[in-house]
């Protein structure tokens, strides 16, 4: 059901026509005949881009499985998990519910969450805060394929239609494996956040409490700090000014 235009070979009017086809001076226009619009997607490229859809619906259903155990945990603090649904689905982003979540849990009111639960909750929200912007470039980029010269097909981001800034993320050379450590911290994340949800449900005492999710998605340097480890910081950090200031 495909036919090449040959009239519009190499760059003119096809690709002035059409600029969000996807389109190379390395391979000619196809377009569809009259009424033959296919419903899969062709086999030049189906490979490629059910790969990449693979790895973007693993982010993705990783971060909703995040954020449904940060609603479970909103609604326990509410007391009300029919009000607390109520209120969640107030908030119209992610954005908007995980930092309500994280106002309720710094003021304690009603139904407070044990401190190691409550920290555990906002270590989850900092980190998901520097994770957004790759969930939204698997959620949100825009993909094109080419063809080289040679034959090889291959998934790049659309130049046009992507935010300079995601486009660059995008277009990063070891994109796939990046995407691979962004959808494994988020898949640990997503247990983790169950087993803080059900620590904070049950009401137990947290001595079993395990251990963060190491992140390789990002440098260590750049990994979020905890409530307690912020405050340890800023101890030892005045403890060396006494120490100077007291100095002769």
């Amino acid at each position: 059901g495909w036919v090449k235009d040959t009239e519009n070979e190499g760059i003119g009017k096809g690709q002035l026509l059409a600029p969000f086809l996807d389109y190379s001076p390395a391979q000619t226009i196809v377009i569809p005949k009259l009424g033959s619009f296919p419903r899969r997607i062709p086999t030049e490229y189906s490979k490629q881009v059910k790969a990449y859809g693979s790895q973007v619906g693993e982010i993705l259903w990783a971060w909703n499985r995040i954020q449904a155990g940060l609603c479970v945990c909103f609604c326990t603090v509410i007391e009300s998990p029919d009000a607390g649904l109520i209120l969640w689905h107030q908030f119209n982003t992610d954005f908007a519910q995980r930092q309500a979540l994280k106002a309720i849990l710094r003021t304690e009111i009603r139904n407070p969450a044990p401190e190691q639960v409550s920290e555990a909750i906002e270590w989850v929200i900092d980190v998901q805060a520097l994770y957004a912007q790759y969930r939204n470039d698997a959620a949100h980029g825009i993909m094109a394929h080419r063809t080289s010269v040679s034959g090889e097909t291959r998934l790049v981001p659309e130049d046009t239609a992507n935010t300079t800034q995601r486009w660059q993320r995008l277009n990063r050379a070891d994109r796939e494996a990046f995407f691979r450590k962004v959808k494994g911290d988020l898949v640990s994340l997503s247990f983790y956040v169950s087993h803080i949800q059900v620590a904070f449900v049950l009401r137990q005492q947290l001595k079993t409490l395990r251990k963060k999710p190491p992140l390789q998605a990002i440098p260590q340097k750049d990994v979020p700090l905890t409530r307690s480890q912020k405050a340890r910081r800023e101890a030892a950090h005045k403890r060396r000014h006494r120490r100077k200031s007291s100095q002769p």
